[in-house]
Formats: C-alpha cells, structure tokens, sequence
C-alpha cells in the first residue's frame, strides 16, 4: 500500500495538476537582489523565522546528519531547506542510516542534494518571479484554487492508500518520510513555476516544409529500416526420437506431407517440436543477422518466398523453413515522418527558450549554496542509497 502511495507522490510532484493553469499577464523578474552575503557569514548557523516553520543555517564544520531544517541554498535571500530536497530519499536513507556512520549519512545528503538543488534553485526563481507580479489579492485567490486542486489530488491519494481521513493519510505519507504540508508547498511551487515557463516561452515559429525535409535529410539514418524476414520453422530434435536415424524417419513422414498438399502449418503442428510449433512455427519480423543457427540464417537470407529449405541438418535437430514475407532495407518516406520530425523541433525550441528564460532569471539572482566553498562529498556513498544495500559498512 506505502509503495503504490509513494509511486502517486512522486507522480503528482513531478507533473503538477492536470486541467488548470494559472495565467500572469506578463511575468517579469522581481525587485532586484539583495547584496552578495559573506561566504563565511553565510557558514554560520543563524534561525530564520518564516510562518511557523523555523529554518536553521547550515553549518559547514558540523559532520552531523543535515537536519530537514537546515538552509541548503538561499535564492534572493529565500531558503530552500534540506527537508525538501531530501525529502524523495527520507525512506531510503531511513533504512540504510543504521548501517552507516554519521559522516557517511551527511556525505550521502549532501551528494543527493547537490544533485538535486539546481531543480530546486530554478523552481525557487521561477515560483518568486511569478509572485514579485501579483497583487495580494490575487495570490491569494491562486493559493485557494491551488488548495483546491491538490484536495482533489489528496482523495485520490487517499482512496490509493486505502485510508478514509486526512489523519490516517497524514500517517501514511509520514512513514515514508512525506507530509501533506510539505507536498502542498511543493505542489505550489511547482505550478507557479510552470506557469512562468509557459508565460514566457510562448509559441515556437513556423516550420517551413523546406526545413523539415533539411531536417529528415540531416538525420536520414535515424529512419533507415534494415532487412527483415517472417518464416516458419518445422524442427525435429534428436533428443526426442533416440537417435539421428529416427528422427530422419519423422523428418521424411512430414517430407511426403507436405509434398501430397498439406499445409506447412499443419505439419509443423503435428510434427515439430520447436519453440513455436504451437502457432505454426510462425516467426515474426525479424532481421536474418539475429537467427542465431547458422544453416538456418543462410537459408532464410536467401531463400524466396513461400520456397521450402532443403533438410538442415544441426546436430541436435533435422529443420525445414520457408520465408513468409521479406521487407526490403529502406528508409521511412518523409510523409510518414514529418509530423514527428516538427513536434521533435518544436519541442527542442521550447526546451531551449525555457533554458534560456532560466539563465537569464540566474544571472539577475544571487544564488548562494552550502556547495560554494565545500568539496564534493564520495560519491561511492550515495550509491549505495541508489542501488543496493551498503552492507560492510561501519555502523
């Protein structure tokens, strides 16, 4: 039940509320930055105190655990704490942390938020640029439609987890290492910073047909279609007659069949035991070259079709084959790809102009991280979350 719940959190997190958007009249970066902090000012643990939620300073020197507390990152002076950053991990890192030391804890957090923060950092300016533009009121009228739509989302979580109340819900996410509240504010950010995207993109130009088909021609291996056959197998394996002479015996006793006019299906039906003598021998599209038998392989390559093989003789087995169909080496038309070829371009214009956008918010931003002055922490630690168990590590 926990695992298909945590599966539905991560879903809901990573694509947002489907059905609603929340449009801004031409978004436009914030007030400008404040000043550049002190490195080592920054180093220094300090509370912040933001609504109910007391956010700590991160402390470089300490070899303790980060706390979900603790300021990872600071984006025009907002924090983004450690919680929600490692908050995907919490059950991993749960399981694994009574196999590891405290040093070997903080350097596996840190290798994932370094991983992670950029994301974390981008949302931040995109979400802060979106509300720098709004009115009070009207963020306000944004943060209940949001409420709204992630209620609609909390039921559905509910009935996944099995559970009736907010409580019992709560309960769930909490054991693996969530909360409703942290997922709200998440959810939220998540959209706002996803409307601005979609705000500043806008529309990507007119392909011309002259550019799709430059297009196609540029990348014209990327639809090359190999040669492939359909054939049918009749086989007859040694191992189940005795001997080579017996299985030659079946092997003439199917011959006469077919040449009196029985079908090939019936015959390898009644007659063969090879893996797909139940439809028939039947082999689908296939490229020769993967036909691992070498008799066979040649004999498929150059064979006509609907024309039978002479016996193949194998050492485990007696086989006849014949070609049911044969495709060409070919390219795909440039009718048939076109359509893709232009969603494919569109698509990497919006991706680039929303990088853009992006770099563009970063250079106006001071972004502060706890990775400015730090070293890279092992990497072999936070693998062991990512793959397996660490076992032979010191508790």
């Amino acid at each position: 039940m926990l695992r298909h719940l945590y599966l539905l959190t991560l879903i809901l997190l990573v694509n947002g509320c489907a059905g609603k958007t929340y449009k801004v009249d031409n978004p436009v970066v914030g007030p400008p930055p404040p000043r550049m902090v002190d490195a080592e000012q920054y180093a220094q643990v300090e509370t912040v105190t933001s609504g109910d939620i007391q956010q700590v300073g991160y402390n470089k020197s300490s070899d303790e655990p980060l706390r979900s507390t603790d300021v990872v990152a600071r984006v025009n002076g907002t924090p983004i704490l450690a919680g929600a950053v490692l908050e995907p991990y919490s059950t991993r890192l749960a399981q694994v942390s009574s196999q590891m030391t405290k040093v070997q804890i903080r350097e596996a957090q840190e290798k994932l938020i370094q991983r992670d923060l950029d994301r974390f950092i981008e949302q931040t300016l995109m979400a802060d640029s979106v509300k720098s533009k709004l009115k009070p009121e009207q963020l306000e009228e944004i943060e209940k439609q949001l409420d709204h739509f992630f209620q609609l989302q909390t039921e559905e979580m509910k009935k996944q987890a099995k559970v009736e109340t907010l409580a019992d819900l709560e309960g769930a996410l909490q054991d693996q290492g969530l909360s409703l509240a942290s997922m709200r504010r998440m959810f939220g950010e998540r959209q706002l910073a996803s409307e601005y995207v979609r705000a500043k993109v806008g529309d990507p130009p007119p392909i011309t047909p002259e550019q799709l088909k430059a297009e196609y021609k540029a990348h014209l291996e990327e639809y090359s279609q190999p040669a492939k056959v359909k054939w049918q197998q009749l086989q007859i394996s040694v191992t189940k007659h005795g001997s080579r002479q017996a299985t030659a015996k079946v092997m003439d006793q199917a011959l006469a069949e077919l040449q009196s006019g029985v079908d090939f299906d019936t015959v390898v039906k009644k007659y063969s035991d090879g893996p797909l003598a139940a439809n028939g021998g039947h082999w689908d599209w296939i490229q020769p070259e993967s036909i691992a038998n070498p008799k066979v392989r040649a004999a498929v390559e150059k064979l006509e079709v609907q024309r039978l093989s002479d016996v193949l003789v194998s050492e485990g087995s007696l086989q006849v084959v014949r070609v049911t169909g044969r495709r060409e080496a070919r390219y795909t038309p440039f009718e048939e790809v076109q359509d893709a070829i232009r969603q494919r371009l569109d698509k990497e214009w919006k991706e680039q102009r929303a990088q853009a956008i992006i770099d563009e918010l970063k250079e106006k931003a001071v972004i502060e991280t706890m990775f400015d002055t730090a070293e890279e922490p092992q990497q072999s630690v936070s693998m062991t979350l990512e793959h397996g168990n660490p076992a032979g590590l010191a508790g």
